[in-house]
């Protein structure tokens, strides 16, 4: 690789094969490649204005390349028409396509009705709502609650009917952080045989381990598809 000067402590050895410099800088432990000066402990170019450190394996695959283009943006990804992944503990945590799409299989969710489950009238507990996803298996189908695995923002979401035939008063369901009122779905009791929906949804700001539970204090909680509820990790 050209090298036109090696720079270590006091000491500088100069060799004018080519413009690029390559910097060793021992009295701050700092290295620049492309740049005389380093003020990081690696330092990569500017090189043609363009900062670019690019790894590949020795098997001749993707690179991968790390870039400042023209001081505009920053861009990491892939040299070839293949996904780039983020890996912990030697698996992939999310992905980005070829095409610009991104999955995150480990993301915590909860999706939930009450499929095969009749109505209930005042219940006064929390909803037993059988899932259909539980990625993490953070909801607890012996206790009715999901627990935060992580901190973040979760995105909460519960729905249900009311119908007079089962039922002669309001429908009440509260989504509630740590068994306290959040958010409420509410609908009153409607006329004849008629029906009435309710819900509710929102954002929650949450430590690790605070619970999210659907409590209904009175009125019907509808059977099968006709009530659910939703938990979502967003960040």
């Amino acid at each position: 690789m050209p090298i036109s000067k090696v720079t270590t402590g006091s000491i500088t050895d100069s060799v004018a094969i080519d413009t690029d410099t390559l910097v060793v800088d021992g009295t701050n432990n700092r290295v620049g490649i492309g740049n005389s000066n380093p003020t990081y402990i690696l330092k990569v170019g500017p090189v043609n204005s363009t900062e670019t450190i690019s790894v590949q394996s020795t098997d001749g695959g993707a690179e991968t390349i790390m870039q400042s283009v023209s001081g505009s943006d920053s861009r990491m990804g892939s040299s070839l028409n293949t996904p780039l992944n983020l890996i912990t503990n030697n698996v992939s945590r999310m992905t980005i396509d070829t095409s610009g799409r991104v999955t995150m299989p480990y993301q915590p969710m909860f999706s939930a009705n009450r499929a095969g489950l009749g109505y209930v009238n005042n219940i006064n507990s929390n909803i037993d709502f059988i899932p259909i996803v539980n990625q993490g298996n953070h909801w607890n189908t012996s206790t009715h609650t999901f627990t935060c695995p992580a901190a973040g923002k979760y995105w909460v979401s519960v729905f249900n009917l009311n119908y007079t035939a089962v039922n002669s008063g309001p429908s009440y369901i509260q989504i509630n952080k740590n068994n306290g009122v959040v958010f409420s779905a509410y609908a009153d009791s409607p006329s004849g045989t008629n029906y009435h929906s309710s819900s509710a949804s929102g954002v929650l700001d949450c430590a690790a381990n605070d619970t999210i539970t659907f409590f209904s204090p009175s009125g019907v909680v509808y059977g099968d598809t006709y009530c659910g509820a939703t938990v979502y990790l967003i960040g």
